[in-house]
């Protein structure tokens, strides 16, 4: 199923409005080790220990949060004990982001990650993933936070 053309034009147009802001705001936020693509597969649990984090071929630096991007697809209750005790665990480290600042970081990173991942794979593949692109469209009011 697509967007009405016009609904896109206008996901497109607000996205173009709020893009540099966001990245100027991301960019603030100062840059953390990322592993950016935390997720199930990429995660061995161990009874005895901490858990090992595999598949680091998409780490960078980025904004606090930025390794959390997948936490949007959660439930708002999961997403938000998501980021307190994310937040929790930097505070151990002496290190304080706002709540807010980690929140629209991660919905910023996974909303430009669906849309550039798309623009990417079209590029090689002339297909796209319509459920993320419109996904994505649908969160950029995310952007103005």
């Amino acid at each position: 199923m697509r967007l009405p053309c016009a609904l896109f034009e206008e996901r497109v147009a607000i996205l173009a409005s709020l893009e540099g802001p966001a990245i100027t705001r991301i960019e603030r936020l100062g840059g953390y080790f990322s592993h950016n693509d935390i997720g199930n597969a990429n995660m061995l649990l161990r009874p005895d220990g901490p858990p090992v984090i595999l598949d680091w071929e998409n780490a960078s630096m980025g904004p606090p949060g930025a390794t959390l991007r997948r936490l949007v697809y959660l439930t708002h209750q999961q997403f938000n004990e998501g980021i307190k005790l994310y937040i929790e665990c930097l505070n151990a480290k002496h290190i304080y982001p706002g709540y807010e600042d980690v929140w629209f970081a991660v919905h910023s990173i996974e909303v430009f990650n669906c849309l550039n991942t798309q623009l990417l794979s079209y590029n090689t593949t002339g297909k796209v993933n319509v459920p993320a692109v419109r996904w994505a469209l649908n969160k950029v009011s995310h952007l103005a936070l």
